[in-house]
């Protein structure tokens, strides 16, 4: 039927449109701006959606600067559901107060109109089989719509050129119960280890190289970067939030981001807006800010706990000086480039507001700078990504 001015309601929520659209024109054509009515049992901020641009907004009053983005994502996940249902038929399937069916290896899994086969059940990787093709299956305890959401918007966002280089996993499909969801996305078999893993295993056979540490550092620095340039912000950026792809190509980004599930979409609130972490809501990076605002910080404090865990198998110490500045830094090796090593602690642990994407370049030429300055460090590079795998295997 045609849209008209003034109130709709689907599911669970009631929008008011403030355009005229005509039904017999192209929907690409018309724009229609429906705003949630607040909920006097949520939070004083609501959703709005753009028919047009199928976007999720946050209406948060002006007056408010630092906004906890968890609990207005957590307020708001009817609505979401709701969205995701309509602009991504098939995909999202809601089967409300239904609980979660189990999941057992070698058995088949109905999801829907789908019937996978298990061929791989464990805690931290669930492979299911379709038509042949494979697919991983991520169990989301309690179900988490909004990572789906920011998993296709970086998908959608990325240009081609930048699809090339930056690795994201894209969702497939999502199913949500009452207890669960299940995140779909397919799969293969060479990307079977996370940055944390392939470290851990470097350790215990002292295969760590200072070609490959910087290798993985600039693969990690560029996926942030390009997030960024989308206005996504990742909030979990740590060694489990990389999958290592089996790859010998070293002008390629051998890592693939995951882990989404505490991803900020900033296009979903206002432009000058900053962020603030509270105990009900904290996440395992949110939580160094204390009583500071935040934004894009989060993922560079991410970066420096990867380069941390790359040098010496642990995440960077939780430690702060007298003026609350926070203090990464354990001692560099001491065989490894001390002046590139600690740049990039500094300028991520210290940055403060500003534009993360051009510092973030800064980074990249100086370890780019470094690795290519020397035919003997690409020969060494090339050497240590075959030799890695062939310890894996």
């Amino acid at each position: 039927s045609d849209f008209t001015t003034g109130d709709f309601t689907t599911g669970d929520f009631t929008a008011n449109f403030d355009f005229l659209v005509d039904s017999d024109a192209n929907l690409s054509d018309n724009y229609a701006f429906p705003q949630l009515l607040d909920d006097p049992n949520e939070s004083s901020s609501s959703l709005s959606i753009s028919l047009h641009d199928y976007r999720l907004i946050f209406t948060i009053p002006e007056t408010q600067v630092n906004v906890d983005p968890y609990a207005h994502i957590s307020n708001n996940r009817v609505q979401l559901v709701d969205h995701l249902l309509l602009w991504n038929d098939q995909e999202v399937i809601d089967f409300g107060d239904e609980l979660a069916p189990p999941i057992v290896c070698g058995q088949s899994l109905e999801l829907g109109a789908m019937t996978f086969f298990v061929v791989e059940s464990k805690p931290s990787l669930c492979i299911m089989e379709l038509d042949d093709k494979k697919y991983s299956l991520k169990i989301q305890e309690p179900p988490n719509p909004w990572e789906y959401h920011v998993g296709k918007e970086i998908h959608n966002r990325l240009s081609a050129q930048e699809k090339k280089s930056v690795c994201s996993s894209k969702p497939s499909l999502l199913y949500l119960t009452s207890d669960k969801g299940f995140l779909v996305e397919e799969w293969s078999p060479k990307e079977r280890f996370t940055l944390q893993d392939l470290y851990a295993a470097a350790t215990k056979l002292e295969t760590s190289h200072e070609e490959l540490a910087i290798f993985y550092m600039m693969c990690a620095i560029e996926t942030v970067q390009s997030l960024h340039k989308t206005r996504i912000i990742h909030g979990n950026v740590s060694p489990e939030s990389f999958i290592v792809r089996h790859c010998l190509n070293a002008e390629e980004n051998h890592l693939k981001v995951t882990g989404l599930q505490y991803g900020i979409d900033l296009d979903s609130f206002p432009e000058d807006i900053s962020f603030i972490t509270s105990k009900r809501t904290q996440t395992p990076l949110s939580s160094l800010f204390r009583d500071k605002s935040w934004k894009y910080e989060i993922d560079l404090y991410g970066l420096c706990d990867i380069a941390h865990f790359i040098m010496h198998g642990t995440l960077a110490p939780r430690q702060f000086d007298e003026n609350g500045k926070w203090l990464p830094v354990l001692p560099i090796k001491r065989v490894w480039q001390n002046e590139l090593w600690a740049s990039l602690f500094i300028s991520c642990a210290q940055f403060s507001g500003g534009d993360s994407v051009s510092l973030l370049e800064g980074l990249l030429v100086q370890c780019r700078q470094w690795l290519t300055g020397s035919p003997r460090r690409l020969a060494g590079l090339k050497i240590q990504l075959r030799k890695q795998w062939e310890a894996l295997a």
